[in-house]
């Protein structure tokens, strides 16, 4: 992700994080603590880039290596990759970051586990409501993929797993398929307008306790 790419970021809700706005009945605490994380990136607030941890390396260092298996397993061409890799804006308040981009009616996520069993559990998917079910991580995931369709306007999205022990004893890796889903798109449009309005709401708070010059 390039140093443009990181910019046009700041504010705007993005795929990765769709799923921390898509509650249930009522907004949550993840709910609020994502807007007020967009809120304070919009008043010119930013904190410092988080630590990279063993399981982030290990996902950066090998997502080169599993699109390009993916392009060998599948024959398909796949763009806008690593360092040439774009943000998607969306309106002026969201966006996606693909990792790869194939035509003009695919996408494509990939995720490298550190853990092989977790490997194992998200290659072994065969349907995407599977990956929706599939706990905290599948439902962020699924969402994330959802949303780049929209934000993208692609009809469908390979979801990728891929652990290089794996594919180098095995030539095994995971591939889903997720379809864009209208309903859905609707839901995450609704939660995002929802969002952005609180989200402006706080950002005028703070300016106009700033300008009034009150606590």
């Amino acid at each position: 992700m390039g140093f443009l790419d990181t910019e046009a970021r700041i504010g705007r809700i993005t795929a990765s994080s769709i799923s921390d706005i898509m509650y249930d009945k009522a907004p949550t605490e993840t709910y609020y603590t994502l807007c007020m994380e967009k809120a304070y990136e919009r008043l010119g607030i930013m904190k410092p880039p988080n630590f990279e941890g063993d399981a982030i390396v290990h996902g950066n260092e090998n997502e080169p290596m599993a699109l390009m298996f993916f392009e060998i397993e599948t024959g398909l061409k796949v763009e806008k990759t690593g360092s040439e890799s774009e943000f998607i804006k969306y309106q002026d308040f969201a966006g996606c970051t693909p990792d790869g981009l194939v035509g003009d009616k695919r996408g494509v996520e990939v995720k490298c586990p550190y853990n092989p069993a977790i490997f194992l559990k998200q290659s072994m998917l065969k349907k995407q409501e599977d990956l929706k079910k599939m706990g905290t991580v599948g439902k962020k995931y699924y969402w994330q993929c959802q949303s780049s369709l929209l934000f993208s306007n692609r009809e469908a999205w390979d979801f990728v797993s891929f652990h290089p022990e794996f594919y180098k004893k095995h030539k095994f890796m995971g591939r889903l398929e997720i379809l864009s889903v209208m309903e859905e798109w609707e839901q995450i449009l609704t939660r995002l307008y929802e969002a952005n309005n609180y989200i402006n709401k706080v950002v005028e708070r703070v300016l106009n306790k700033s300008t009034n010059g009150t606590t």
